[in-house]
């Protein structure tokens, strides 16, 4: 994340970026490493040879986004907006589209930005007010952080960006709608409909699996149902009164977890759920605000689906990483459900799932079902290396 040292829209909205890729360790969420160039007082852009430069092959994949105003562009009087731009003409000749396994992401904050990237595509993310202002700003961070999500999900699925159209430009994300059609809105006024449409705004260019007409002609509806769940990125299962008490949702969301899909639960209860499913946790939610704008708690929903889309492979990716023989990987943290499929006696030794370790309490029940398989994350298992005595139960 780079910004001009000078700039406070710019070093704010990279502070509310950051905030958004990397959570706080304890609450299990999404935790992409994120770094800021260090301000040298001379106001200039970072080197890429060199002591102290940009070094893109730390890491398997890096994403270098450059948020760029008339602060950053200045020529006079001493401004070092030659040196901005020199610094992002070398840095895209160093990550081609279609092939580098890394990738630059220009950004304009106001008109003067767009300058920073001359011979190239400038993502626009126009804001004209500190971020505590006003609403609209809120919904440019939204939009700016799904097109990040985007590339690092564009990274880590194909290995490169490719280079497409910045209109073209998808989240390499499909969202499975599950919904109860007794909730529906009759006029379309409705948490689902209106999340369907925001997939289909030029903001959010998503796919999205939404109901029957999804379905191909004389196809099996269990076969698309199945379908559907197992080629999508995340299912969004929106939790409303009736949600719970229709076979159909309920299905959907046992064959997720079987099929070990990742899952956001959409919390839009009106009145009351007699009975809520028991299936239906170890997953994250997010609430639908039945006072607020529909359409900017649909863009919200969107935002969360495809950060949790990342973290889901990024879990995956990182995991890998620390795999050994006989583990089983699983992005998200185990439970009794997922245990009895994704689990075979005798083939695993371990399930490796990220961190933060569960509770005692949730071992003791996962190790009374499976006393043969380990559960452990990146820090118990490097806990266990340094305390050799540890408990192996659980590390």
């Amino acid at each position: 994340m780079l910004a001009h040292p000078r700039s406070d829209v710019a070093n704010e909205l990279v502070q509310a970026l950051w905030a958004r890729l990397v959570e706080a360790p304890a609450s299990g969420g999404l935790r992409v490493p994120v770094f800021f160039a260090p301000d040298c007082g001379d106001d200039m852009p970072p080197t890429l040879v060199g002591d102290g430069a940009i070094k893109l092959d730390a890491a398997q994949h890096t994403l270098v986004v450059v948020l760029a105003d008339a602060q950053m562009l200045r020529t006079v009087p001493s401004g070092t907006g030659r040196n901005w731009q020199n610094f992002v003409r070398h840095l895209r000749a160093q990550t081609p589209l279609d092939i580098s396994p890394h990738h630059l992401l220009p950004v304009a904050i106001d008109q003067e930005g767009f300058r920073i990237n001359d011979q190239g595509h400038v993502l626009p993310a126009l804001l004209n007010a500190s971020l505590a202002e006003s609403a609209a700003i809120e919904q440019r961070l939204a939009e700016l952080s799904f097109h990040v999500a985007a590339r690092a999900l564009q990274l880590l699925e194909h290995g490169k960006v490719p280079a497409v159209a910045p209109s073209r430009m998808q989240a390499p994300v499909c969202l499975f709608l599950s919904h109860a059609k007794a909730d529906l809105d009759p006029g379309c006024h409705d948490p689902v409909r209106y999340t369907a449409a925001a997939c289909d705004d030029e903001a959010f260019p998503i796919e999205r699996w939404f109901d029957a007409r999804d379905i191909a002609t004389s196809q099996d509806f269990v076969d698309a149902i199945t379908a559907g769940i197992r080629d999508c990125s995340i299912m969004v299962a929106f939790k409303t009164d009736h949600y719970s008490a229709r076979p159909w949702c309920r299905c959907e969301v046992l064959e997720a977890k079987r099929l070990g899909a990742h899952i956001l639960v959409v919390n839009a209860l009106e009145k009351v759920e007699p009975r809520s499913f028991p299936y239906g946790g170890n997953v994250p939610v997010i609430r639908w605000n039945l006072a607020g704008q529909p359409e900017v708690e649909a863009r919200r929903v969107i935002d969360r689906a495809v950060l949790e889309a990342l973290r889901f492979k990024h879990n995956r990716a990182v995991l890998e990483t620390w795999a050994e023989p006989g583990d089983l990987i699983l992005p998200a943290p185990p439970e009794a459900l997922t245990l009895a499929d994704m689990i075979k006696s005798g083939t695993h030794q371990s399930c490796l799932y990220p961190d933060p370790p569960l509770g005692r309490e949730e071992l003791e029940v996962l190790f009374k079902l499976r006393p043969d398989v380990h559960f452990v994350t990146p820090l118990t298992r490097l806990a266990a290396r340094i305390k050799p005595k540890l408990s192996k139960r659980f590390v």
